[in-house]
């Protein structure tokens, strides 16, 4: 269900998938203290944050008129609870061109994100009979919880470099005008022109900084040496009024601790492009090969 590098910000949880359990918790409160600064953040790497300036804005605008002045009467009434037919078949031929995968109207259906999509599956599968299933470590705790709720026990895949190995496991909505978007070749053209503008990002980002992490999405993983570092890193950005994460401060990790690796989530989406990159003045490579906290804000 992640998609890791599709233009819009949906992004899987692991080593290159930021987030974190402690954040958009019940009420959408934040755990952990106050905000950095005691108050908004001066600059935040956005892990999980695609640009809005790169959203195409007048072909969406057209797409909503002329699918508005397109549709049927009835299409605007209650549409099936498994989204418009069209819609479905829409978003069914798109993957099957994007990403290979046979796919049929009849098994697609339209939710209104990505964790109602999760907590619906979940629903479905312990109404299957289904007990357990397997969650991306590192991944988003925000994932675990709602399948636990779901009813759900979640057992971790390990992601490492090349993405999730199953090895190790045990044997047993688009918003309105999206169709039309979808149908005429639009969606498709800026899926592909934020793949390619998203990769330059990370690509400059990567001229000054040792990034690790799957090469796709909004984010990498500046890595630091130790949990406590990274702890110490967090808490020296929060005096500066930059809010980071990392993969054990944020919770990431199934079972954090221990000699799991550390590092800094970095969201590489948001920042304009003049600040993308840390210029002179002290920023870019610190004395352990890391960006400095200067270099870090938005």
């Amino acid at each position: 269900m992640a998609d890791r590098d599709d233009g819009f910000g949906h992004a899987g949880g692991g080593p290159a998938g930021p987030g974190a359990s402690g954040e958009q918790r019940a009420g959408g409160r934040r755990r952990g203290g106050p905000r950095a600064g005691g108050g908004a953040a001066r600059g935040r790497p956005a892990a999980r944050t695609p640009r809005p300036q790169f959203l195409p804005r007048t072909d969406w605008a057209s797409s909503v008129r002329r699918a508005l002045s397109a549709a049927a009467y009835e299409d605007l009434d209650f549409a099936e609870p498994a989204g418009l037919p069209a819609l479905r078949a829409a978003v069914a031929g798109y993957v099957t061109r994007a990403r290979g995968v046979r796919a049929d109207a009849d098994a697609v259906v339209i939710t209104a994100g990505f964790t109602p999509g999760l907590a619906l599956l979940g629903r479905v599968l312990h109404r299957l009979g289904m007990r357990t299933v397997a969650t991306e470590d590192p991944g988003l705790g925000r994932h675990r919880d709602v399948l636990h709720a779901a009813g759900l026990a979640t057992v971790p895949l390990e992601v490492g470099p090349a993405g999730a190995d199953p090895g190790g496991l045990a044997p047993g909505g688009l918003a309105p005008g999206g169709l039309a978007l979808i149908a005429r070749g639009g969606y498709d053209r800026h899926i592909r022109r934020m793949r390619l503008a998203y990769r330059r990002r990370r690509a400059e980002l990567a001229r000054v900084a040792a990034l690790e992490g799957v090469a796709a999405g909004l984010h990498a993983l500046l890595p630091a040496e130790s949990a406590q570092q990274e702890r110490a890193l967090i808490a020296r950005g929060r005096r500066a009024g930059v809010a980071l994460h990392g993969l054990h401060a944020d919770g990431y990790w199934r079972e954090p601790g221990g000699d799991r690796p550390a590092a800094l989530i970095i969201g590489y989406a948001t920042p304009p492009a003049a600040r993308l990159v840390p210029g002179a003045g002290g920023a870019g490579r610190s004395g352990t090969g890391s960006l400095t906290i200067s270099g870090l804000c938005c």
